[in-house]
């Protein structure tokens, strides 16, 4: 509530005329999630092969771009239809057989034809951009000793953790 307050120059930048205040706002908690969900938490390094579940949102817009520092081989992603996963494309440089439809498929089809997409393999790290059946559908498609990131938490999450037979555990994610 302050009228004046002291930063690092570096930490500033000019508003652009075509944001609002509120719009503008966005761009460094989007980031900055972005940041701490992949590379802050080491999840993802060079070479890997990664899904990301809201590629196309604000946070995994800028997810997306931070994997690619992080010189990742691979990204997978899911859209609506088409429409989105052109959107995808021309936005985020994501390659167009790298994304799966998912409109009118389960949770069990997107498993299967994503780890069938990534050459029947899982994933080396996967991000949750989304939640409910994108959170399970990214622990379901992690691999052994791989990485799982989320930034939403979940007040009912019907799925087994820490059981004996748990894919977190068993896989040692």
């Amino acid at each position: 509530y302050a009228q004046f307050s002291c930063v690092p120059q570096e930490l500033v930048v000019k508003k652009t005329k075509n944001l609002s205040f509120n719009e503008a706002a966005t761009i460094p908690l989007a980031g900055m999630t972005a940041y701490r969900s992949t590379l802050a938490v080491s999840a993802a390094k060079k070479g890997d092969i990664v899904f990301v579940a809201g590629a196309g949102g604000g946070v995994g817009s800028f997810a997306t771009q931070l994997l690619k520092l992080a010189e990742v081989a691979e990204i997978y992603t899911v859209a609506k239809d088409e429409k989105s996963a052109q959107f995808l494309v021309e936005t985020l440089e994501i390659e167009r057989d790298h994304i799966l439809i998912y409109e009118g498929l389960s949770t069990e089809q997107l498993r299967d034809r994503l780890i069938e997409m990534n050459k029947g393999h899982f994933f080396d790290a996967t991000f949750d951009f989304v939640g409910q059946d994108m959170k399970r559908l990214c622990l379901e498609v992690t691999g052994y000793s791989g990485h799982f990131s989320t930034i939403l938490p979940e007040t009912k999450f019907d799925f087994p953790f820490w059981g004996e037979n748990s894919i977190p555990r068993g896989r040692n994610l």
